[in-house]
C-alpha cells in the first residue's frame, strides 16, 4: 500500500502526471548479450532460462544485466493507494492514477475546504475507487463544497480477465473478474458530475479454454468458450444534492451476466454538527424520465451551487435504462436528531422520492424506494403523471421509520421528538408497480396520486419496524394514501412479529385486494395486517 498525506492544506495530482503502480520487477534476461530479447515465463511463472544468458560479463548490480519489465499479470497482487488532503484533493485535467487489477484507491479530505475535484483518469480494474468529503473539520454550511468530477473525469472500475501464459497445448486459461465499485460520499457538501464525466463499472470477457469431458482414454477434453463477469456497483450519497450529467455503464460482461447496482442517496445524518448550521430543507430524490443537464452552464469547481439545487437528486429513467443497471435504491433516510452541547436539535422534514411527469422505471433485479414519502409531480400538485414500474424485487418504505399517522415519534436515548408531517392528499398522479415479488418496510405515505396498484405475481409481503431503544414487542409498518388502492399479489402476509396497517383515507376512496394464491405458505408467526377504508373488496389471498 501506499499512502500520500497533505497534513496541511491540498494535495494534488498535477496535469502531466501518470502514476502507475502495475507491478514491475528487474528480470535476468541477457539484456548485455541481446537488447531485444524478449522476457519469456513458463506457466508457473518462473522466467524461462536462455542460451543468450550464457558468457555475460560479471557485474557490480543486478541492474547491468536486467532490465526492467511487467510481471506476467497471474504474478502481480493489488495495491492500495491512499490520497488524503486536509483542506483539498485535486487530480488535475490531463492527470492519471493506473493500478493492477483488484487495487484500491481512496481519495479523502475533510470538509474545511472546498472538496474533491477530480478531471483525469482513475484506473482500478475490477477494483475499488472512493472518493471521501469526512465531516467534522468545520461547523459552518459552505454552498460550494463538492466532490466534482469534472468533463475529463474517468472513473473505471470495470471488469477485467486475469490471464496465465498460453501453455504447451496452446490453451488460454485464467479468471475473468467482476466489476468492482465505485464509491463516492459526501458526509456533507454536494456531489456533481459535468457532463463528460464518466464512471465504467461493467463486467468483462473473455475467451477461454475449459474442461469439458473426458476422452476415450480417461483424459480431459478442452474446449474454447466465451466467459462473461457480472457488472459491479456505484454508490453515490450527498449530504446537500447531487447532480449526475455525466454517464455511467454498467452492463454485464455478456448477455447472461447481471448488470451493476446503482445506489444514490441523500442523507444528512452523518454530519457532526446540529442542523441549525446547515440547510434544512426537505430532501427529494426526483426521478424523471429523460436524461437532461441540470448545472448551469459556467458553473465550476469552488463556484457557490445555486440553492434551488440543495436538497435535490435528479435521476432519469432513461440513465438507468442505457446505463445497463438492474438494481437500483433510491434512499432518503429518516433524520435521527442529535444532541449537541445539551442542546436539543430539532426534527427535519420527512425526505421524498418524487415522480415527475410520465415515467417508465425499470431494472431486471430490483427497484428499492426507500423514504418516507413518495409523490407524484411537486409540492403543488404540478407535473403529476403516470409512473410505472416494472422489476423482479420491489421493495417500497422507509427502512427507518416505523407507524406513519399525522404525527410521527422517534427516541434517541431518553429524548422524544415529535414533529407535524403533512398528510397524504389527493392528486393528479396514477403509480403502478409490476414485480414478481413486493416488499413493503417501515412506513410509507403516498400523496399527489388518484389510484395506486401494486401488482406482484407472487408474494406482497409487510414488513414493520421497531423503534428503538423500545420495550414493544412487535415491528410496526404501515401504507397510508388518499388514492384508492389496489393490492393484487398470490398472497398478502405480514412477516413475524409486524403489526402493518393499509389505510385509505379518501372519504371516497376505494381498497381492492385481488389474486390468486399459487405459493406455499410463509413461514411467518404472530403478524397482524389492518385495512382501513372507506369501501373494501376483496377478492385476494391474505395470510396473517
Amino acid at each position: 500500500s501506499l499512502s500520500l498525506v497533505a497534513n496541511r492544506y491540498f494535495n494534488v495530482v498535477k496535469s502531466d502526471t501518470d502514476l502507475n503502480l502495475v507491478t514491475q520487477t528487474r528480470l535476468l534476461d541477457g539484456l548485455q548479450a541481446n537488447p531485444n530479447a524478449e522476457v519469456d515465463f513458463a506457466v508457473s511463472g518462473q522466467q524461462v532460462p536462455r542460451s543468450n544468458n550464457q558468457g555475460i560479463p560479471s557485474a557490480k548490480s543486478v541492474a547491468d544485466i536486467g532490465q526492467i519489465a511487467i510481471l506476467p499479470e497471474h504474478l502481480r497482487n493489488p495495491v492500495k493507494l491512499a490520497l488524503e488532503g486536509e483542506t483539498a484533493a485535486t487530480m488535475e485535467t490531463g492527470s492519471a492514477i493506473r493500478t493492477d487489477k483488484g487495487s484500491t484507491v481512496d481519495i479523502s479530505t475533510n470538509n474545511t475546504g472546498k472538496g474533491i475535484y477530480i478531471d483525469g483518469l482513475i484506473e482500478a480494474l475490477a477494483g475499488e475507487i472512493n472518493l471521501s468529503l469526512i465531516a467534522g473539520g468545520a461547523e459552518l454550511y459552505r454552498p460550494e463544497q463538492a466532490i466534482w468530477l469534472g468533463p475529463k473525469a474517468n472513473l473505471t472500475a470495470k471488469g477485467a480477465s486475469r490471464l496465465k501464459p498460453v501453455d504447451n497445448f496452446g490453451r488460454t486459461t485464467g479468471d475473468v473478474l467482476p466489476g468492482g465499485k465505485v464509491t463516492i460520499k459526501a458526509d456533507t457538501g454536494f456531489v456533481v458530475f459535468e457532463q463528460g464525466a464518466k464512471v465504467d463499472v461493467s463486467g468483462s470477457n473473455a475467451r477461454l479454454d475449459l474442461p469439458v469431458a473426458k476422452t476415450a482414454d480417461g483424459g480431459i477434453q478442452y474446449a474454447k468458450k466465451n466467459i462473461g463477469s457480472d457488472a459491479g456497483k456505484v454508490t453515490i450519497k450527498a449530504a446537500e444534492g447531487i447532480v449526475l450529467d455525466g454517464a455511467f455503464s454498467a452492463t454485464g460482461g455478456s448477455p447472461s451476466n447481471q448488470g451493476g447496482r446503482l445506489d444514490v442517496t441523500l442523507d444528512r445524518n452523518n454530519r457532526k454538527d446540529s442542523v441549525d448550521a446547515y440547510p434544512t430543507n426537505v430532501l427529494t430524490i426526483d426521478v424523471v424520465q429523460q436524461d437532461q443537464k441540470i448545472l448551469p452552464t459556467g458553473l465550476n469547481f469552488g463556484d457557490e451551487i445555486p440553492t434551488g439545487l440543495n436538497g435535490r437528486a435528479i435521476i432519469s429513467s432513461e440513465e438507468v435504462a442505457l446505463a445497463g443497471f438492474d438494481d437500483l435504491r433510491l434512499t432518503s433516510p429518516f433524520y435521527i436528531p442529535k444532541i449537541v452541547n445539551d442542546v436539543q436539535d430539532f426534527q427535519l422534514p420527512p425526505s421524498e422520492i418524487r415522480f415527475i411527469g410520465d415515467v417508465d422505471l425499470n431494472a431486471a433485479n430490483s427497484i428499492y424506494l426507500d423514504a418516507q414519502t413518495v409523490r407524484s409531480g411537486y409540492l403543488d400538485g404540478s407535473s403529476a403523471g403516470i409512473a410505472n414500474l416494472n422489476t423482479r424485487f420491489l421493495q417500497l418504505g422507509s427502512t427507518s421509520t416505523g407507524d406513519r399517522q399525522s404525527k410521527f415519534s422517534t427516541f434517541i436515548g431518553i429524548a422524544k421528538f415529535d414533529r407535524d408531517v403533512e398528510d397524504s392528499k389527493l392528486g393528479n398522479g396514477k403509480l403502478t408497480t409490476n414485480a414478481t415479488w413486493t416488499q413493503l418496510t417501515g412506513a410509507s405515505l403516498l400523496t399527489g396520486f388518484n389510484q395506486v396498484n401494486l401488482n406482484s405475481s407472487h408474494d406482497l409481503r409487510a414488513v414493520g419496524f421497531r423503534l428503538e431503544p423500545s420495550s414493544q414487542r412487535g415491528f410496526n409498518g404501515g401504507l397510508r394514501t388518499a388514492a384508492d388502492l389496489g393490492l393484487s399479489a398470490s398472497q398478502i402476509y405480514p412477516s413475524t412479529l409486524s403489526n402493518y396497517t393499509f389505510s385509505v383515507i379518501n372519504p371516497d376512496g376505494k381498497l381492492v385486494i385481488a389474486g390468486r394464491n399459487s405459493d406455499f405458505t410463509p413461514l411467518s408467526a404472530g403478524g397482524k395486517l389492518v385495512f382501513t377504508a372507506p369501501t373494501i373488496e376483496q377478492n385476494g389471498v391474505v395470510k396473517a
